[in-house]
């Protein structure tokens, strides 16, 4: 179901741009999508597309991904990417963002751990620039995190931090084989690879 969510997301990066192809696609999916696993489908990287798809779909289909999104939240993109929806649609935030002060703990907590596991200066700074996105969206301060990358960053800088063998990636994986930075491999409009994609996800 992991590999599902990837393709799902990278069908609907495709059509995304084209409502005409949003269209003809949402007819094909939406049976499938009623009664899908959305927790299943929530993988590392998936939850900017998918939030997405999620708004041109029915109320109750809505509902249940938007409560498998906050679920499966694990990293700093996914808190930024359901903070946006939170700061542009109300209805997802009546949901993604019900109890405020818990939203607001799972996402420090997300953010430190990320940070403190980070292996280098660019992860972490990736992070920081995360948490922006999200306490600009949801007038929230993740203070501790914010505190922890800044601290390591001047550690890096000055040479006194070594080189852990043992530390993630910022892009890495966790329990999975897909990778988020899949480039898409159908450009807006392009028929003929989104029909390819979107047969590929079914199959």
């Amino acid at each position: 179901m992991a590999v599902g969510g990837t393709l799902l997301a990278k069908l609907w990066l495709a059509v995304q741009p084209d409502p005409q192809a949003i269209a003809q696609l949402l007819p094909l999916l939406q049976i499938w999508l009623a009664a899908a696993d959305w927790s299943a489908l929530f993988g590392k990287g998936q939850t900017t597309p998918l939030l997405n798809l999620l708004s041109h779909l029915p109320a109750e289909v809505r509902q249940t991904g938007w409560q498998a999104a906050r679920s499966a939240m694990c990293n700093s993109e996914d808190a930024a990417a359901i903070a946006l929806v939170c700061q542009t649609d109300c209805e997802a935030a009546g949901v993604l963002n019900a109890k405020p002060r818990q939203l607001c703990q799972k996402i420090e907590q997300i953010c430190y751990s990320e940070i403190d596991r980070a292996g280098d200066e660019y992860h972490i700074g990736a992070v920081l620039g995360d948490i922006e996105t999200i306490e600009a969206a949801l007038g929230i301060n993740c203070a501790e995190a914010k505190a922890l990358g800044n601290a390591r960053l001047e550690s890096i800088f000055a040479g006194q931090e070594d080189e852990d063998d043992n530390t993630v990636d910022y892009f890495a994986v966790v329990d999975s084989t897909d990778d988020r930075r899949w480039a898409g491999s159908a450009a807006p409009g392009d028929v003929a690879a989104i029909d390819r994609l979107f047969e590929e996800w079914a199959a």
